[in-house]
């Protein structure tokens, strides 16, 4: 498959499928961080798994008070992206947790996980939680199953996301011409 083909596929879906997600592999999931892309080559960034559906993270993220997202359609699993020290959020440790973030997404959805990027959370909540002393949260990325489908429009004005008339997930994504400044 071609990656754009991949790119075009992949969404993030708040609705999940109960199912079972082995630690091995999320465990390979990471084996792609090894041999990422960072800057300064920093590798300042550290992961925690969760293997299973947490409840307790679940009710941290917005997924419940924002988006209404009922328990039984939790993510199956968690992948949490921190640092080994609290920092204070910067230009380069936003770049590693974005190309962390996509290649997380990427190494998911090749072995039929769909993904959903969490800024929104308790983060000294979490760290307390998951008690891995030195270990500061900064995202998650909630991995499940899901069948919820999502319509792409491509257009030269619109962004953002709605409903469609069927209740689907529709997002706006602006066209190539858009976004090359000529």
């Amino acid at each position: 498959m071609k990656y754009l083909d991949i790119l075009k596929q992949m969404r993030s879906k708040r609705l999940m499928n109960p199912t079972n997600i082995s630690k091995q592999d999320l465990e390979d999931v990471v084996e792609h961080l090894v041999y990422m892309q960072n800057a300064r080559n920093l590798q300042q960034l550290r992961y925690v798994i969760i293997d299973h559906a947490d409840e307790a993270i679940f009710k941290m993220t917005n997924l419940v008070s924002d988006h209404k997202i009922p328990l039984e359609n939790a993510p199956s699993a968690y992948l949490i992206i921190g640092t080994l020290h609290d920092v204070n959020p910067n230009k380069l440790l936003g770049m590693d947790i974005g190309i962390a973030s996509q290649i997380i997404k990427e190494a998911c959805f090749e072995k039929g996980y769909d993904t959903i990027t969490i800024n929104n959370v308790a983060l000294k909540e979490l760290a307390d939680y998951v008690n891995k002393p030195g270990f500061y949260p900064q995202n998650i990325i909630a991995i499940g199953v899901s069948t919820m489908e999502i319509k792409t429009i491509v257009n030269n004005k619109q962004t953002g996301t709605t409903k469609d008339e069927h209740n689907n997930h529709v997002v706006y994504k602006l066209d190539k011409d858009t976004l090359l400044m000529k």
